[in-house]
């Protein structure tokens, strides 16, 4: 009977154990029928336990007190309060929806599992309050300016020129803030970085732009060049600071001004020309004696300022003589260029000099241009076109057969005439050439041997 008896009394203990613990599940139950499971997390929000009722007025209350902090480029911050703007949530019949989709009874499998939702955002706020808001933002009030990358002036000092990084600056662009800003709201962020959400007004040019860096290349390129003219006796050297002065550029493209070379080229070609100006000539009897002149150096200044840009472009440092239209026999220091090396030949007294190295080498009298029918020879400073054997001279009148040929001053030159038998005196007033100087054949053939290309020939009375 003991036995029973305790049987009987460990029945009844269970029967109460287990009719607690289906009291307790039913209670539970009925409890998650308006409540969210345990875990149950709304827009990263934990709600579990929560009614409906206490969520509603959960989100409402976080939307009252919301607010959304700037954090700005200078490390400045500020902030927008959801009240400020009449920030709302506007509920649809989600959350009933989750609640009623709960089985109230499979709560005890349900508590070991999360249950994430993502609620719709029904954000609602004023459109006009929120832009006011955000003019009223104290970066507004300490904006600087955005700065492009450039580049320095040319230094002597250095010889190159120099980049200046760009400036990021602390100005906003409205239009990217006001759009940040939005969808921060419409997240419920707390914080928005204005920096990494790139609202700042941006540099236009970067110096790690890679055409940016061409540029930069490019005018350093141009400025490395170095042109020496040789002018024989004297060097005249173009650097970096001259070049400087001729370049133009953009953040774009790098420009040599042809007009600010050419100038150049005209004023040093000014400085060094010589051919067409009168000349100074001391004669063998010792008078000074200011000729025109036909002869001499210069410059193709055409030609030359095309040459400067291209050389200058392609970085070039070398020696060289300009382009010349003209050249002359001689260059000295003085600026003359007829040097120690020249026909002399006075028309007063017939008679021709031929110099070398300062020395007279051969002499001879000759004939020149018949005065009395007008064929002068003209007086002046020519240079020697060339030489010739055996040439044949040709006129409206006449034809000639010569050995040796040198013309100076178009078909004016020197030659043998060995159908003359007498040279020199007055012979040329009445009975002279057609402008040429005759000289006798011996002489003709030693002068000759004695004269160059481009020598000066010189003629006066």
């Amino acid at each position: 009977m003991k036995q029973t008896g305790q049987k009987h009394s460990i029945e009844i203990r269970v029967g109460i154990i287990v009719g607690i613990l289906l009291i307790l599940y039913i209670g539970i139950s009925l409890f998650f029928i308006n409540h969210y499971y345990f875990g149950t997390t709304l827009n990263g929000m934990n709600y579990g336990g929560k009614s409906l009722k206490q969520v509603r007025k959960s989100i409402v209350s976080e939307m009252e007190h919301y607010e959304l902090t700037l954090v700005g480029r200078d490390q400045g911050s500020d902030v927008i309060a959801g009240s400020a703007i009449g920030l709302e949530y506007g509920f649809d019949n989600t959350l009933e929806q989750l609640l009623q989709s709960q089985k109230e009874f499979s709560w005890p499998i349900a508590i070991w599992k999360d249950h994430d939702y993502e609620l719709p955002q029904m954000i609602a706020y004023q459109q006009q309050a929120l832009e006011e808001q955000m003019q009223r933002l104290s970066f507004f009030d300490r904006e600087e300016p955005a700065q492009d990358a450039s580049i320095l002036p040319y230094s002597a000092k250095t010889g190159t020129y120099e980049l200046k990084k760009e400036k990021q600056g602390t100005t906003l662009d409205k239009e990217k803030t006001l759009i940040a800003i939005e969808e921060a709201i419409h997240s419920l962020d707390e914080t928005l970085d204005l920096d990494k959400e790139n609202c700042y007004v941006q540099p236009k040019i970067l110096a790690a732009d890679p055409s940016f860096l061409k540029i930069k290349d490019t005018l350093n390129q141009y400025v490395s060049s170095v042109i020496q003219y040789d002018f024989l006796q004297e060097e005249k050297a173009i650097h970096g600071e001259q070049i400087s002065q001729w370049i133009t550029y953009d953040a774009e493209s790098v420009t040599i001004d042809d007009a600010k070379v050419r100038e150049y080229v005209d004023a040093f070609a000014s400085q060094y020309d010589t051919y067409g100006r009168n000349k100074l000539f001391t004669t063998q009897d010792g008078r000074e004696l200011k000729l025109p002149s036909a002869y001499g150096w210069r410059l193709d200044r055409v030609a030359e300022t095309r040459q400067l840009m291209a050389d200058i472009q392609a970085g070039k440092s070398l020696i060289r003589e300009p382009i010349y239209l003209y050249r002359g026999y001689a260059r000295d220091a003085e600026g003359g260029d007829i040097g120690q090396n020249y026909v002399e030949i006075d028309l007063s007294a017939q008679h021709l000099y031929v110099h070398q190295a300062g020395q007279v080498t051969e002499e001879s009298d000759f004939v020149s241009g018949n005065l009395a029918k007008g064929h002068a020879t003209p007086a002046g400073i020519y240079g020697l076109t060339y030489k010739e054997r055996d040439a044949t001279l040709r006129g409206e009148t006449y034809e000639s057969h010569v050995d040796y040929w040198m013309p100076f001053n178009g078909n004016i030159g020197m030659h043998d005439a060995g159908w003359r038998k007498e040279f020199g005196g007055d012979i040329y007033l009445t009975k002279g050439s057609h402008g040429c100087v005759n000289l006798p054949t011996k002489k003709a053939e030693r002068i000759y041997e004695l004269v160059e290309k481009g020598m000066p020939v010189i003629c006066y009375y």
